[in-house]
């Protein structure tokens, strides 16, 4: 027959690492009776697995120990008699016990190799607590970095400037069991501010990376960044950037009159660009708590009514083929803009019809001429003397009066087919 399973079972002296375990013998008229324990595990969607920790106990008592501070824990008992097991007892959990966590750990102290760190000692605590640790996490897993505090302060040293450091502080008792990990608040040590300007205004469509630029002023205009390679239809800012902590506060030590700096984006302003005409190198600065850093940039004034953007991209995906005949076809295309004026559109076109990108990607294309030229605002022309039931490629690029000339991006060319 099948024992019945202990009764009373029970969890008693629960410690950090372990606690004490006891059920009630079986009636001895039942027979010789010993006992297995289990500890049970939640598996998924709802089931438990067991392992057994300790069999053929003649004994009503466990003590189990090495268990985590602050782990949780589930057991059950069987009775086994003449070889046949019992049913599990219901299952008795617990969870060990655990220093208490500090709280409010903030950063008190940052210089340029070290952090000081404080916290509050817990309010309560299941374990007498002994003193504090300091962890930070790292790529490899969490170092210790200081250790046996029995203030609630302390500084981390050996620290580069101008790293990034992420800590925790935990507490612990007399046998080195651990509270859990509170953090403290992410922080970089100082270091004077290194300023540089980040040449990422104009990326390249094709190849990746960036076009070079250059910093322009036109007098009585404004001054800007612009790309001849980019085919620029509108200056952007210029912007000094920086690293190192904290942050700068941005100033202009040499500037021509009317030349700004905003002291905490680092944009460089210039709305009303005076002359002379020439380059000139002006100095910005960026100072923080450790001390300051000069940065020279160099720019160049135009005379007054110089045009330096190019007009807008022509939209190529809304441009049509239309009256095409055996030796003939009719563009049409949407107007492209200009800050002056769009003086005409230049039509390239190659035959077969081609699957690479624009004239100066595309290797069959940088030496082509324009196949027709227009002159003023109009966005159509006819293309005459074409070969029959051929294929072409086209590409249409505007132009201004100052020769400046639109992007054509890459591989947005349009085809077309004449008839056979």
């Amino acid at each position: 027959a099948v024992p019945p399973a202990p009764t009373g079972f029970t969890i008693s002296n629960i410690t950090a690492n372990g606690a004490s375990l006891s059920w009630n013998p079986l009636p001895p008229e039942l027979g010789a009776a010993t006992y297995n324990l289990y500890e049970l595990f939640f598996s998924g969607r709802g089931g438990t697995r067991s392992i057994l920790i300790a069999g053929n106990m003649t004994t009503t008592l466990a003590n189990v120990g090495g268990l985590a501070a602050g782990s949780g824990h589930s057991y059950a008992v069987t009775s086994v008699v003449n070889g046949v097991e019992s049913a599990f007892t219901a299952r008795a959990f617990f969870v060990t016990l655990q220093p208490g966590a500090p709280t409010n750990v903030a950063i008190t102290g940052n210089t340029q190799g070290s952090i000081t760190l404080s916290w509050t000692a817990p309010a309560a605590s299941q374990v007498p607590i002994v003193g504090y640790r300091i962890y930070e996490s790292t790529a490899t897993g969490l170092l210790l970095r200081v250790d046996n505090i029995t203030d609630t302060f302390a500084t981390v040293a050996g620290l580069l400037p101008n790293t990034v450091h992420n800590f925790y502080v935990v507490s612990f008792d007399a046998n080195l069991n651990q509270s859990f990990l509170v953090a403290a608040p992410t922080v970089t040590t100082v270091t004077s501010p290194i300023l540089f300007h980040n040449a990422t205004a104009f990326p390249r469509a094709v190849g990746g990376g960036f076009y070079a630029e250059s910093l322009v002023a036109v007098i009585g205009d404004r001054l800007m960044l612009i790309s001849t390679d980019a085919h620029s239809p509108a200056g952007v800012n210029y912007v000094i950037s920086f690293s190192g902590s904290p942050a700068p506060t941005f100033s202009l030590v040499t500037a021509p009159a009317g030349m700004t700096i905003d002291p905490v984006t680092g944009v460089v302003t210039w709305t009303s660009v005076s002359g002379p005409v020439g380059t000139f190198t002006a100095t910005a600065r960026g100072a923080n708590s450790e001390g300051f850093t000069d940065f020279n940039f160099t720019y160049t004034v135009y005379p007054a009514g110089t045009d330096l953007l190019s007009p807008t991209t022509v939209p190529m995906f809304l441009a049509t083929a239309t009256n095409v005949t055996r030796t003939s076809a009719t563009l049409n295309w949407n107007a492209s803009t200009d800050n002056v004026g769009v003086a005409g559109y230049r039509v390239y076109a190659v035959s077969p019809i081609l699957i690479c990108g624009t004239r100066v990607g595309c290797p069959l294309l940088p030496n082509i001429v324009p196949i027709a030229v227009t002159s003023g605002t109009g966005t159509t022309v006819t293309l005459n003397n074409l070969t029959r039931n051929t294929g072409y490629s086209y590409w249409i690029e505007a132009f201004d009066a100052a020769g400046n000339t639109s992007f054509i991006t890459q591989g947005i060319q349009r085809n077309f087919t004449t008839l056979n």
